[in-house]
């Protein structure tokens, strides 16, 4: 890794955890009422919260901190899938906003272990599933920040598999998030990895 700075967007704490450990971020204080912060040599994280609005507010955030018109973005978290097994990483060529019917198309280079595919944005956890399909509650929020920041280009989204079929996402808890993103972690630096290359 070098000086160039990527940034993640991360909606709750359980995905963040493994992260700031595993990275060395310190949080940044005080927060005054904003989402918070995390900062390391190389990386800056923001804790946004759930959902497509909370998103946004922070990714507002930080490209307010940072103000740097070149770093890559990364959005991490969980998400359902019809067909993945549990724990399986989805990097989005697509996002969908459900109820907005905004869609917006993601670079997504191929990476051994790494499944690409579709995403859609929903307001609530979803029980029916389409086979190939992904679902979380922030990517929308997310994506349509990073356009409007002009920012798209450099940004990917990256979601751990939590729920599906024969998962329902009442059997989701902190502890077992944690462990999805711990275990994650190899795949997920090779991603960041890669955002470095690509925006240093």
């Amino acid at each position: 890794m070098n000086d160039a700075r990527i940034h993640l967007a991360v909606a709750l704490p359980a995905e963040a955890k493994p992260l700031i450990r595993a990275f060395g971020l310190r949080r940044l204080q005080p927060d005054s009422g904003e989402p918070p912060l995390y900062l390391g040599s190389c990386l800056a994280l923001v804790l946004t919260g759930a959902g497509s609005a909370a998103m946004a507010r922070g990714v507002a955030r930080l490209d307010a901190y940072r103000c740097d018109a070149t770093a890559g973005w990364l959005n991490l978290g969980i998400a359902g899938h019809g067909s993945l097994p549990l724990g399986s990483c989805l990097l989005a060529n697509s996002i969908t906003d459900v109820q907005a019917g905004r869609h917006w198309q993601l670079d997504a280079p191929e990476f051994a272990g790494m499944h690409t595919g579709p995403l859609h944005c929903v307001r609530e956890p979803v029980s029916d599933y389409a086979a190939d399909t992904g679902y979380d509650m922030e990517s929308a929020g997310f994506s349509a920040s990073l356009d409007s920041l002009g920012a798209l280009p450099r940004a990917a989204v990256l979601k751990i598999v939590s729920d599906g079929p024969d998962q329902p996402t009442t059997r989701i808890n902190a502890r077992m998030v944690g462990d999805l993103i711990q275990r994650a972690l190899p795949l997920i630096t090779t991603l960041i990895d890669h955002l470095y290359e690509q925006h240093a």
